[in-house]
């Protein structure tokens, strides 16, 4: 007969079970938990191939949310295709970085500055993708209000679906058919007599050009010899002006004391003979009283020549006295 089992023991094992259970909800899922999160809803254009439920939302290269779910709606009427997505993501990641804490979201203020969703590659290998959310403010706002439960965050084409959309729209088949074309003219071209007597003609010009190149060749050797002399030979005639000029130099030099002391001897010069004719100058006294005694001698010669003119016999008598006369 079997032992019965002690309930004290499994009492401690369902215990243990619900502890550890306890454990593993707060170690992997307390973010969830104990954290707010807000779910907003996006509307892409095109394909979503890639994004999956539970792929990261980031800002900045921030991780905030995650994916929560893609639908997929079709309107009969139009018959248009939209595909909101619902991302979930805790508003608390988010805080102003001076003033009082604030309760309400920021998620709008954050719109309101150009805050725009858009697709990105999250791996290259596997092609899966991930929302990545940045400022566009020079993008617009494109909002379908279709959910307004939620807060719309408005969403940009990523750069594959412009670059799509650009092949979309090129002329594919006039520009395979303008290909095409060129290729037949070129065809034709090349299997014409016209092409082959042009490549005739360009193989003889080949060979002409290597004959003369291996003339000059020949001929360069003599001529960079030639060259060479000549150059030497410019050298030695720079040198000898150098020395030529040197020589020129120091005569100039020479020359330009040799002046230099002539010019102070005139200027010597002139300063003695300013001296001698200044109006302060003993000569010029000198000569000016000379000068007025030249002019009374000069003056008495003439008074006696006067008398002699009208006496003459006084050269014989002498002077006499008017009575004597």
């Amino acid at each position: 007969m079997a032992a019965k089992a002690d309930p004290r023991i499994i009492g401690g094992f369902v215990i243990g079970a619900i502890a550890l259970l306890v454990a593993g909800i707060l170690l992997f899922g307390a973010g969830r938990l104990l954290g707010e999160r807000e779910t907003f809803v996006m509307y892409f254009d095109g394909s979503v191939k890639g994004l999956s439920i539970g792929a990261p939302v980031v800002f900045k290269g921030v991780r905030l949310g995650t994916v929560k779910e893609i639908l997929l709606r079709f309107d009969p009427s139009d018959m248009s295709v939209q595909i909101p997505v619902f991302v979930e993501f805790e508003e608390k990641r988010i805080t102003r970085v001076k003033g009082p804490a604030k309760q309400e979201s920021y998620t709008q203020e954050l719109i309101d500055r150009g805050l725009k969703a858009q697709l990105q590659l999250q791996s290259m290998v596997t092609g899966q993708l991930m929302i990545n959310l940045d400022f566009h403010p020079d993008q617009p706002i494109r909002l379908l209000g279709a959910d307004p439960e939620f807060t719309e965050i408005p969403t940009i084409s990523t750069g594959l679906q412009e670059l799509a959309k650009t092949i979309q729209d090129l002329p594919l088949k006039e520009l395979v058919e303008k290909v095409v074309s060129t290729v037949d003219t070129i065809d034709r071209f090349v299997q014409s007599p016209d092409f082959t007597d042009t490549a005739r003609n360009l193989n003889q010009t080949l060979k002409s050009l290597r004959q003369l190149a291996a003339r000059l060749d020949r001929q360069l050797g003599p001529l960079l010899t030639h060259v060479d002399g000549t150059v030497q030979d410019t050298r030695h005639l720079v040198r000898n002006a150098d020395a030529h000029l040197a020589v020129m130099a120091s005569d100039l030099t020479s020359a330009t004391e040799a002046a230099k002391k002539a010019a102070a001897n005139l200027e010597s010069t002139l300063n003695n003979l300013e001296n001698v004719t200044g109006e302060d100058s003993t000569l010029l006294y000198r000569l000016n009283t000379a000068l007025e005694e030249i002019s009374a001698m000069a003056r008495a010669v003439q008074v006696w020549t006067d008398f002699i003119e009208q006496q003459p016999e006084a050269l014989l008598r002498g002077k006499r006295n008017p009575q004597e006369r």
